[in-house]
Order: structure tokens, then sequence, then C-alpha cells
């Protein structure tokens, strides 16, 4: 595993799987580093965890988008304030949730790798089986 120092807000560090690719790191640096103003332009509303994640997968030209009611899956933790969360998942291994550590503050953890961290994902997004393909 590695760490990631972003500055939306002033310095603020998530963890990332260690084979993390490259090209998903330096789109997370440059979502961080993105100031309010740019947000805007971008059509971002990093207050709302799908806007952030359905801006990656734009960027990226790539990915599911996933989400959950808390109602539906009441084990998961990231997103329980707000009743529910949306995250991406890239090539059905990289759970990717910049929200979940720069806004909620739910998570350390920026990208996971679901083939070596299924269960810490499932701890903190609660099972595969109640995340839904959301758009």
């Amino acid at each position: 595993m590695g760490t990631f120092s972003g500055l939306l807000g002033g310095a603020s560090t998530g963890q990332i799987a260690q084979s993390t690719p490259q090209e998903l790191v330096a789109l997370l640096d440059e979502l961080t580093r993105l100031d309010q103003t740019e947000q805007t332009r971008c059509g971002i509303d990093f207050g709302v965890c799908h806007g952030t994640a359905n801006w990656i997968r734009r960027r990226l030209g790539r990915g599911q988008m996933y989400g959950y009611r808390l109602d539906d899956n009441p084990a998961a933790k990231v997103g329980a304030a707000y009743g529910g969360h949306d995250f991406l998942v890239v090539d059905d291994r990289w759970l990717v949730d910049w929200w979940g550590v720069h806004w909620s503050g739910d998570t350390d953890w920026l990208v996971l790798d679901l083939t070596q961290q299924m269960r810490l994902a499932e701890r903190l997004y609660g099972p595969r089986t109640r995340w839904k393909a959301a758009r």
C-alpha cells in the first residue's frame, strides 16, 4: 500500500493499493488539486459522492459506478451519515472513492484493490452483493 497527498482544503492524505495504475493516481492528484472555482467550472459538486465518482469515470474513460442506500446495506460504514453512497470500480478491480476520504472522512482509502482487499472493502462498503450499479 502507498499513500497519496493532495491539497484540497489543506493537506489531505489517503491510502492507495500498492499496484494502483499510475494513470489513476495522476487523475486523483488532479482532482484533489482543483480549487472550488475550478470544481464549479468543471461541473463537479464535490459535496456529492456521485459527482466525484462520475467525474473520475468520465476523465478516465472507463469504470462502473456502484452505490447503495443504507436501508438496503446497513453494514456499510462509508456514507452512513448521508443515508447511502456512490463510488467507482475501475476494471472490476479498483474501488475508487475520493469523496469518502476528502469529503466525508469515512475512510482513509482512496483506492482499494478488490483482488487483494475485498474483506476491507466489504467492512467499509458492506457486502458486494448489496452494491447496485449506478449511472
